[in-house]
């Protein structure tokens, strides 16, 4: 399997992500439940404890019984799961059932969506009484996202918000995985969708790219842009989790139906907006967890 981190030794962040890729897998634990991850008590400790999950889907708040209404978060790049803590504590008590989904980020995107639409067709079948599925997926994980969501429906209606992704791809995506951004197609059948974009020069995952690999023009989807700054501070690629999710909070209720979002036209994107930058390389986002403190 093709891998996305480079095995070059001329820099010392490769370097690391190549010695712990083929280092011995520690062995995950079980999935937390929301209690513990709340008394925990610190972000960074309890996101940790999040990303100790075994590969899959989990859900979160199992003691809360049946809902008719699923949340499926989906982590981006490397996450240390940080991003994720107080958007998930935020929507406990919206009678849904909360599930977190854990990938091998360092496949390709084709490979990432087929695990992930392997997941969602478990969970409607396992659980007939579920009428609709929304999904938030923050950066890497709204490309396999978005590629689940232009394929065949999962049979119940889905709501995806792409979050701080970067569908048009970046250069270690073109080069390894030979990814030139998700396709131009429409999203299936009974799935609606909407990209909530960061500020480019305010993302650190995308500052330092010279096209904002955000940027994509795909029939039917929603372009909500996202304020620079966030309660007195800037609102960067993992903050964006949060805010979103605050925005949501009220439509993310037992039976509510999907969200009638104002659209902002999606711009067509210039041959210079898709085209890879002149330097392979260069510019190269920091994976998400590198990025927790914005």
């Amino acid at each position: 399997m093709r891998r996305i981190f480079s095995s070059s030794l001329a820099s010392l962040t490769l370097s690391l992500s190549l010695a712990l890729a083929l280092a011995p897998a520690c062995k995950p634990s079980d999935p937390p439940t929301l209690a513990e991850l709340q008394a925990i008590g610190d972000a960074e400790k309890a996101g940790s404890r999040l990303m100790d999950s075994p590969p899959g889907l989990h859900r979160l708040d199992a003691d809360a019984g049946p809902k008719k209404a699923a949340v499926v978060a989906v982590h981006g790049l490397e996450s240390k799961g940080k991003e994720w803590i107080d958007p998930l504590l935020a929507l406990a008590d919206n009678g849904v059932e909360l599930h977190f989904f854990r990938w091998n980020d360092r496949q390709c995107p084709d490979a990432g969506a087929r695990d992930l639409t392997a997941a969602l067709r478990g969970l409607v079948k396992a659980r007939p009484e579920i009428e609709r599925i929304t999904v938030l997926a923050h950066s890497y994980g709204g490309v396999i996202s978005t590629l689940v969501a232009q394929g065949e429906g999962l049979g119940v209606p889905v709501e995806l918000h792409i979050i701080a992704s970067p569908l048009a791809s970046v250069p270690k995506l073109r080069d390894i995985c030979d990814f030139a951004g998700v396709p131009g197609s429409a999203a299936g059948a009974a799935v609606s969708w909407r990209q909530w974009r960061t500020v480019h020069s305010e993302d650190g995952a995308f500052k330092d790219l010279e096209v904002d690999p955000q940027v994509v023009d795909l029939p039917g989807l929603e372009v909500t842009s996202l304020p620079a700054t966030f309660e007195g501070g800037r609102l960067g690629h993992n903050r964006s989790i949060t805010f979103v999710t605050r925005e949501l909070d009220p439509e993310i209720v037992e039976g509510a139906p999907p969200a009638k979002a104002e659209p902002e036209p999606a711009p067509t994107p210039t041959p210079a907006e898709v085209a890879p930058p002149a330097e392979a390389g260069v510019g190269d986002p920091p994976a998400d967890g590198a990025a927790a403190a914005e």
